[in-house]
């Protein structure tokens, strides 16, 4: 009986120092991706303003549903293959950006995405960054030392790139090309 109390003693401990050094990582994290797309500028934007059209190209994407409007922003509701997710349309300059913030209350991660075009010749880069706040210790610690947080931005160029035949190799955008974005929230 007295191994038992001390392996559970030994992972009672374990956890602590998980939580305690989730809780010593800060909340706010930033990640970009970007990509370059052969294509002209205007047929990605639009491509990319089509949320309900999402459910045809992202794969983990069943359907995307128009919801009420809220302070004037578009609100759209995701049905993924396992989560739900309500994005609202924060800020919106056609052609150029395109702010989309989750707003679920019961996610543990919150935030936005920013969708940065611009046209490079006859080619169309895109720049995503998502920014937010991680609230559980664990999943904080978890992002930073198991999971990629940056692999659903990588997914998503990619998937978007199918859409015009392509293969993308998105990266993480050197500092000269990252775009000037304000606080999202």
């Amino acid at each position: 009986m007295r191994q038992y109390g001390s392996w559970v003693m030994g992972i009672v401990a374990l956890i602590g120092l998980l939580v305690g050094v989730g809780f010593s990582l800060p909340p706010h994290q930033t990640i970009r991706r970007t990509a370059v797309y052969d294509r002209p500028y205007d047929e990605v934007w639009k491509v990319l303003a089509d949320f309900p059209g999402r459910a045809a190209w992202r794969e983990e994407v069943q359907r995307v549903q128009a919801l009420p409007d809220r302070n004037g922003n578009q609100v759209w509701r995701v049905l993924g293959n396992d989560y739900e997710q309500t994005l609202e349309i924060t800020s919106y300059s056609p052609g150029r950006h395109l702010v989309v913030a989750f707003t679920d209350e019961r996610h543990t991660f919150t935030g936005a995405r920013a969708f940065d075009i611009r046209a490079e010749g006859k080619q169309t880069r895109i720049t995503l960054t998502e920014s937010g706040e991680i609230e559980s210790a664990i999943l904080r610690l978890a992002c930073r030392t198991v999971f990629d947080r940056g692999e659903d931005l990588t997914l998503y160029l990619v998937e978007l790139g199918r859409v015009f035949g392509q293969e993308v190799e998105p990266v993480d955008p050197t500092e000269a090309e990252k775009p000037k974005i304000q606080t999202l929230f």
